[in-house]
């Protein structure tokens, strides 16, 4: 009697938990359809418009492609590695294979496999020919077991391996649409098998993205695990602070990534928009020509490090937003070393006076007969044109003659290819050591990264070391050493670490964001 009294028991609670489970199905998609219906269109601001959305080919990358491709292994907002399109990975005692097994079932928006093969190419692809190939430089081999697991066999031990194949210049692309479209590859297409597909982009306006329904793949850690929810997305550029600021507040974009410290203030007060203040990966400095004179002489570069007032313009720029700047790397990111510079101007006219330069009757500085006169170069970006005029002002103080050019950001990058510049305002948005690599490695002159044009076997020979090093304290050291001799040969004058600032309107749900982007899977409207 009693073992019947039991199993009545039993089936009852499964009974019952199926009921339940049956209503939170039902609660679920009924959430989700509403979330679909109120997410029609989503609009994004972005300051800078992309030279390419190939990954192959560009120097710096953009908030869509984030959208439009998934990587190997994702990382979280605590920059954890966890899973994308591998759910899970081991390395061999001795460090030399990494085995990933991947999520099954996942495609590219052309309708073709995103398995172990096709990531075995865009590995090998990029290691072979890509701009970034010194992400896969330690691959010797990116092998397909089956269609779920794929081993990569290194060279040497490699700690910075899952950094790599996370960041954003790895995103997994369709190997038939790259074959397929060429040189026109990233610029009327990109093919991924993100929560987005590519639409259209039209260069310096916008780049529209639609919803991948199919999508089914996205990282554990987010709380969306289904399609995206809204329909389009689309990201305008717009480089001018006041018109992003007056667009995010009459509700005509939805989302600003990237907000000028003159509008916290207002966004604060505005109770129709939410604003988010983090530390950021990145900085803004001044970068000098050595190449060219007068800054082909170390003294002149290293006075240049003295002549700018970083403190005055973190708080009269940029509202104190931020931090000033003296490392090459920001300050989340080792090895950081002291620095040896301040503001000093009569350190500055010391160095210049025994670099040759004397005052003229106009109060400024000349050598044989050439006056100190140079070209700053700067993108038409609000905050990067205050600071220009700011520095134009501090080397006037000591007699340097400084022209202001402006360039639109789609076309900037693009001009250093030519070796025309002579000083430059740039910012750089990066969390590894391995940076330095890609902005003073000599072979990267050719390809516009190396934008100092510094040419040095020295540096050369110790980013090769760097790289082969076992442990990441031995990386650590040798890089150490690389930004030690860098902050000497002043090639860059650091000016400021920006705060990551974005803002978003208040009836936008599911804010989740990283350093490197907002997780437009996870938004919906209210």
């Amino acid at each position: 009697m009693q073992s019947k009294r039991i199993a009545a028991y039993v089936v009852l609670f499964v009974g019952l938990m199926l009921v339940f489970s049956s209503l939170i199905t039902v609660a679920q998609a009924a959430d989700r359809a509403t979330k679909e219906e109120n997410s029609t269109t989503l609009v994004v601001a972005e300051t800078t418009s992309p030279p390419t959305l190939s990954t192959f080919t560009t120097t710096w990358t953009t908030e869509p492609l984030e959208d439009i491709l998934n990587k190997l292994v994702s990382r979280d907002a605590e920059l954890n590695y966890r899973d994308d399109i591998a759910q899970s990975w081991e390395v061999s005692a001795d460090g030399l294979v990494w085995t990933f097994t991947l999520k099954p079932g996942v495609m590219f928006h052309d309708g073709t496999p995103c398995d172990a093969e096709a990531v075995a190419w865009n590995i090998e692809t990029m290691r072979d020919g890509g701009a970034s190939s010194y992400l896969y430089s330690a691959v010797t081999d990116a092998v397909a077991v089956d269609p779920v697991t794929l081993k990569l066999i290194l060279k040497n031990p490699f700690p910075n391996l899952l950094y790599n194949v996370s960041n954003s210049f790895s995103g997994i692309n369709s190997p038939t649409a790259v074959e397929k479209y060429g040189e026109d590859y990233g610029v009327s297409t990109v093919v991924g098998s993100g929560p987005y597909i590519f639409k259209e982009w039209v260069k310096g306006d916008h780049i529209t993205l639609e919803r991948n329904s199919d999508y089914a793949w996205g990282p554990s850690w987010m709380s969306n695990q289904g399609p995206a929810y809204f329909q389009t997305v689309i990201y305008k550029f717009i480089p001018e602070a006041v018109t992003k600021t007056m667009l995010l507040q009459a509700a005509e974009v939805d989302v600003v990534n990237e907000v000028d410290a003159t509008a916290i203030s207002a966004f604060e007060a505005d109770q129709n928009v939410t604003i988010s203040i983090t530390s950021g990966k990145r900085l803004i400095y001044m970068g000098l020509n050595v190449t060219k004179p007068p800054f082909d002489d170390v003294r002149v570069r290293q006075a240049m490090s003295y002549i700018v007032d970083r403190e005055s313009i973190t708080e009269n720029v940029f509202h104190g937003a931020g931090l000033p700047a003296y490392n090459f790397l920001t300050p989340n990111v080792q090895p950081q070393v002291e620095s040896p510079y301040s503001y000093d101007v009569q350190k500055a006219n010391a160095l210049l006076a025994d670099a040759g330069w004397t005052e003229n009757a106009d109060g400024i500085l000349e050598k044989n007969g050439q006056q100190f006169a140079i070209i700053l170069w700067t993108e038409s970006i609000t905050d990067r044109v205050q600071i220009a005029t700011v520095l134009q002002s501090e080397m006037a103080a000591v007699g340097i003659k400084a022209t202001i050019q402006q360039f639109d950001s789609g076309s900037y990058g693009d001009m250093f290819k030519t070796g025309e510049q002579q000083a430059f305002i740039r910012l750089y948005g990066w969390d590894d050591m391995d940076i330095l690599e890609w902005f003073y490695n000599s072979k990267r002159i050719a390809r516009g990264t190396n934008k100092t044009r510094t040419n040095n076997t020295l540096l050369d020979f110790l980013f090769v070391k760097a790289e082969a090093m076992p442990t990441l304290e031995d990386r650590t050291f040798v890089y150490r050493l690389v930004h030690e001799y860098l902050l000497d040969q002043s090639a860059w004058v650091p000016i400021f670490y920006p705060a990551q600032v974005r803002a978003y309107r208040a009836d936008l749900g599911g804010y989740n964001a990283t350093l490197d982007h907002v997780y437009i899977l996870d938004l919906y409207r209210k």
